[in-house]
């Protein structure tokens, strides 16, 4: 802190500070409860439980959402964390609603996936402002599992189509009125007109399926990843024909298919194969890496695979895979992202449903360093997933004012909170006490540390009562003030304690 007459940051004088008032705390809480007071109650709590070494650049992208029991239950968030699993940006979304695929993309915003099937991509700038939003064209409702921005400015997503489809005229114990449900793709351009589209009806057969043909839904493909390949090809994942897919985006031809039925390659080794597979990625190396849920194999348990492909000769060699110690099972969703440092993230997706170990919550994100070891680790608690987890970069302004909150210790020691959701730049607070409706005698200048900043007033509050922080950016002109918060003393709330006070949403 700062002592009386010193010289703050940005040129502003220092008042009425003693040596001793006050005092800063930057410890961070890593405890199963959420230490934030500025953050809603319902914040999710993420445990680190490898502590970050050697990680790639970037932030960490997650959508936490309640898989099991049911989707009621969840309190979902839009989630950029650092490497201590401090937030640096949060949304609180709509309770009980699914939100997946959130990303920054290769033009420097935001997406994500909001709704029920037929939902919407919602696209935002740098200042969290959504600016645009994606959906299919053509009359099709807009699938949850991939959008993409391209270099070019057109949207890459899909969309799952249910046909009424007589099922007993394709295979015994069909049902004459199921609905099958088959895969389009749409390449649109900036002003949402469809460029190329792509159904796998015309290219795939029902029964190519690795699922169930019986039942009165049969889901024959279930893609959940495009990207596009090196030479400007699509890349497919479908779940439900344990196949990636090349596919020519001039012509809709396809080039070539690996895994499943309609397999063209040989497997080295032919234990080397994929079942259920997620996410399949072409590496700046030119090897592909995929999650593979394996539902469909002996023994049962998840892993990120790395494969070279000789697409001449059509021979398919594994190269590296991580399979953790214990194993982890993930009946749903997942991915992998190969970083620029080599390092490999994968998103575990549903790992919950199987047991990680005794007492333990299995990870949400996982970093892992070339040799194998783990350079990273976050968990949410049990039954709390995200669809998929990033490493990306990311530079973020906020434009609404910071929150202050005040709490009371067990001690007795009286403390201020305070943070700014959202703000990637290097960020200072001015410290404000007071009588009055607007505190305005500044007490210290503090950097920001982690999301949130607390700092003790305990002897301050024997002389003010009132308190706000102003948040500002030493290269950018202006603060942004704070509401106001009653130090939690008795001689400031009159013999009434409240815990811990601050604005919620």
């Amino acid at each position: 802190f700062f002592t009386s007459g010193s010289r703050g940051v940005g040129g502003v004088d220092i008042v009425d500070v003693v040596d001793g008032v006050g005092t800063l705390d930057l410890g961070v809480s890593t405890a199963g409860v959420s230490p934030y007071v500025t953050a809603p109650a319902d914040f999710p709590v993420i445990t680190v439980t490898v502590p970050a070494s050697n990680t790639g650049e970037g932030y960490i992208f997650l959508t936490n959402f309640s898989f099991f029991p049911n989707l009621a239950q969840s309190k979902p968030y839009l989630l950029i964390l650092d490497d201590r699993a401090e937030p640096v940006y949060y949304e609180r979304l709509t309770p009980g609603q699914p939100y997946f695929d959130f990303k920054s993309q290769p033009d420097g915003s935001l997406t994500y996936w909001g709704g029920s099937q037929g939902g919407t991509y919602f696209q935002m700038d740098a200042t969290y402002t959504v600016t645009d939003t994606w959906r299919m064209g053509n009359g099709y409702t807009t699938d949850q599992h991939e959008f993409q921005i391209l270099p070019n400015g057109h949207g890459l997503l899909m969309s799952y189509d249910r046909q009424p489809v007589d099922m007993s005229q394709i295979v015994a114990g069909g049902v004459p009125t199921a609905t099958v449900i088959g895969l389009v793709i749409h390449e649109l351009d900036q002003a949402k007109n469809v460029v190329f589209e792509w159904r796998s009806w015309d290219h795939f057969a029902i029964t190519d399926t690795v699922a169930p043909l019986t039942g009165p839904v049969v889901d024959y493909v279930h893609g959940n990843a495009l990207s596009i390949d090196r030479d400007g090809q699509l890349l497919l994942t479908s779940r439900h024909l344990d196949e990636i897919t090349k596919i020519n985006r001039q012509s809709g031809e396809i080039i070539w298919r690996w895994g499943g039925k309609r397999n063209q390659f040989t497997f080295a080794d032919p234990t080397h194969v994929f079942s259920h597979l997620h996410d399949a990625q072409r590496t700046p190396q030119g090897t592909i890496t995929l999650f593979d849920n394996r539902n469909d194999l002996t023994p049962a348990f998840s892993r990120a695979a790395e494969y070279w492909l000789d697409e001449d000769r059509r021979l398919a060699v594994l190269v590296w895979e991580f399979r953790n110690d214990p194993d982890i099972f993930s009946i749903a969703m997942g991915n992998v992202q190969r970083l620029p440092n080599l390092n490999t993230v994968i998103g575990w997706g549903t790992s919950h449903t199987h047991a990680y170990a005794p007492g333990d919550d299995p990870p949400a994100f996982m970093e892992i360093r070339p040799d194998g070891s783990k350079a990273l680790e976050l968990t949410f608690g049990k039954g709390v997933v995200s669809y998929r987890a990033f490493r990306l970069p990311w530079a973020g302004h906020a434009t609404w004012p910071p929150v202050a909150g005040t709490s009371r210790d067990e001690a007795g020691q009286a403390w201020l909170h305070f943070s700014w959701n959202g703000e990637t730049d290097p960020v200072y607070y001015r410290l404000y006490a007071g009588d009055g409706a607007v505190p305005d005698r500044v007490f210290g200048i503090v950097p920001k540390s982690g999301f949130e900043t607390r700092y003790n007033i305990t002897s301050m509050a024997q002389r003010f009562c009132r308190y706000r922080v102003e948040a500002f950016v030493p290269s950018q002109p202006g603060g942004h003030s704070s509401n106001v918060v009653v130090a939690q003393t008795d001689r400031c709330l009159g013999g009434k304690l409240f815990l811990p006070l601050v604005v919620r949403e």
